[in-house]
């Protein structure tokens, strides 16, 4: 129908008389009544003014979605929820984390448990270019987080100052740059480079040139020196001494080859004493005029009750006709300060006419062994020795 009736009457709808199934209403058409009864039931619904009143229980399988909701009991898995929100009542409560139960105890000794409860909690991540991924204990990479809009680290590399600019240069080489022509409480380590320095107080500097171009700052003309003061000529014409030098310097020197020690000793009578590493050896030198017996060195400091090895080192010139080289290894006992040659070995000879293998002969005498010259012809050689104890 097309035309809109009002019909006050009472409609009773039964089930199909052939299917026997549930009374139906089925038809794209409007209901106007303010009443539904159950004809099962005591159960009503009373339709009125933006209120819609059950007279009994309500049962959902999805979802209710209204601006409000008032009943006498709400229950979600057969828990009152009034319960649960009353929380005046709940005086402690126990949480089992196997079966994710929560017991709530209320003050007249019921209690309430909550059940379904789930714990998640991230057991790990990951990042992969700039998407953090987090485990969780349920799953593997549960979120994520998009860094795309965070900025990378930057911090400072260097400071540079030139030319009234100061560069302050950062590792993603945004420099920051600004231009600076007055300072206050400056402080400089190392050196400060300008045509021009205006300060009311300066310490602790360092001129470096003549000074002609500072200004109200005397400078450094000129100066003499003598026994000791120096007398210094600035650039007012004024003058200033400098007292105290003392001039030390080297007059000699002695050298111990049993200790290897080098003395040397100084103008004002104080010595300096240098060891010289036993593997340097310094030669003795001598000279023989005619047919002589010398002793050229003498081998001493050997350890008293021990034996020890001596290495010698001998060679003789006069020109490149006559010369002379002799090594020989000494075999040295020591008893109680007498010391006795064991054994000689040659190790090298190498001479020429009017020097023979027997020019060089050693003699232990008391406690050293000298090095001797021995049958020399009336020629002229300079000799020089080397020996090194080898315990």
């Amino acid at each position: 129908m097309s035309n809109w009736s009002d019909i006050n009457q009472t409609f009773v709808i039964e089930p199909l008389s052939i299917t026997g199934g549930s009374p139906t209403v089925s038809a794209c058409t409007s209901l106007f009544t303010n009443n539904i009864i159950s004809c099962s039931g005591d159960t009503q619904i009373f339709l009125r003014t933006g209120v819609i009143t059950f007279d009994g229980n309500l049962y959902t399988d999805n979802q209710i979605s209204a601006s409000t909701i008032n009943a006498s009991t709400y229950y979600s898995g057969g828990t009152n929820i009034i319960d649960i929100i009353n929380y005046n009542n709940i005086t402690g409560g126990t949480f089992d984390n196997i079966s994710d139960t929560l017991t709530l105890f209320k003050d007249n000794g019921n209690q309430v448990n909550v059940t379904g409860l789930t714990d998640y909690y991230t057991t790990g991540s990951t990042l992969i270019g700039t998407t953090a991924y987090f485990d969780r204990n349920d799953s593997l990479s549960a979120y994520t987080l998009n860094l795309d809009l965070f900025s990378a680290d930057t911090y400072v590399t260097g400071v540079t100052f030139s030319n009234n600019q100061l560069v302050i240069v950062r590792n993603d080489g945004s420099n920051l740059n600004t231009f600076i022509n007055t300072f206050t409480g400056l402080t400089v380590n190392g050196t400060l480079s300008s045509s021009s320095i205006s300060a009311t107080t300066i310490t602790s500097l360092e001129f470096i040139g003549d000074g002609s171009n500072l200004t109200g700052i005397p400078y450094v003309t000129g100066g003499t020196y003598s026994n000791g003061d120096a007398l210094f000529i600035n650039s007012t014409g004024g003058t200033f001494n400098v007292t105290g030098f003392t001039d030390y310097f080297i007059t000699g020197g002695t050298f111990n080859k049993n200790n290897k020690v080098l003395t040397l000793n100084r103008n004002d009578n104080q010595g300096v004493d240098i060891t010289i590493p036993s593997r340097i050896l310094i030669p003795t030198t001598a000279q023989t005029v005619s047919n002589e017996t010398l002793i050229i060195d003498t081998i001493s400091g050997f350890t008293d009750d021990s034996n020890s090895f001596i290495v010698s080192y001998v060679n003789a010139y006069k020109d490149n006709t006559d010369f002379g080289f002799w090594k020989r290894t000494l075999a040295i006992n020591n008893v109680s300060g007498v010391v006795t040659v064991i054994g000689e070995n040659s190790d090298f000879d190498r001479v020429s006419s009017g020097i023979t293998s027997n020019s060089v002969v050693y003699s232990a005498n008391s406690g050293n062994v000298s090095i001797i010259i021995s049958g020399e012809t009336s020629k002229n050689y300079n000799w020089s020795s080397n020996w090194e104890i080898i315990k």
